[in-house]
């Protein structure tokens, strides 16, 4: 066999490896949905409760944009992570994500929001991008559709906050639902 097609394969073995939570990640499971068994979105630190507000990682699913995930770390959060896990889910191409904490436009202003991304997944390589600074759901675009089992998110650089040195993150997600509406898109019979 030759030397390029064993590197080859043992890309793929790589790349087919779990990335399993590791004991420092703090996890929730969001269960059974139209469109994957259960989500496990697991995060490498939290900020701590405060004022009656937790940060933790179901913040990132429940869709509610006055919640939000901040990461936990001294400084910025350069380095902080957040992972999906998921089981036996359909293949998605993008990400949605709600950048920043979407409170009040003040809250959003006051705390950090992740800029330089990399994504990370079971399928294929790093790839780094830029999240828009705004609130709201942003489309983020893998290199392909997949039946992705993890995808994880590095926060690599942050647009700083007004006043707090805390990053956070409203919601992360696989957009389903865009895969099925382009199924739907290409099995309509062509109008003309």
């Amino acid at each position: 066999m030759h030397l390029n097609s064993l590197a080859g394969i043992a890309f793929a073995v790589l790349l087919s490896a779990p990335a399993p939570a590791t004991a420092e990640e703090t996890c929730f499971t969001q269960g059974s949905g139209q469109f994957a068994f259960a989500i496990h979105t697991c995060v490498s630190s939290t900020l701590a409760p405060q004022a009656g507000n937790s940060y933790g990682p179901r913040n990132l699913s429940d869709g509610n944009p006055r919640t939000a995930w901040c990461e936990g770390e001294r400084g910025p959060g350069i380095g902080e992570t957040i992972t999906l896990f998921i089981d036996d889910g359909a293949p998605f191409r993008r990400l949605l994500v709600a950048n920043g904490y979407g409170k009040s436009p003040e809250t959003f202003r006051k705390n950090g929001r992740p800029k330089l991304v990399e994504i990370t997944t079971d399928r294929t390589p790093p790839t780094q991008l830029v999240l828009a600074d705004q609130p709201g759901l942003l489309p983020v675009p893998l290199i392909r559709s997949a039946e992705y089992q993890w995808v994880r998110l590095r926060i690599l650089s942050v647009y700083p906050g007004t006043r707090y040195d805390d990053t956070c993150l409203g919601f992360i997600g696989p957009d389903f639902e865009y895969d099925e509406w382009l199924f739907q898109q290409r099995q309509a019979p062509d109008e003309g």
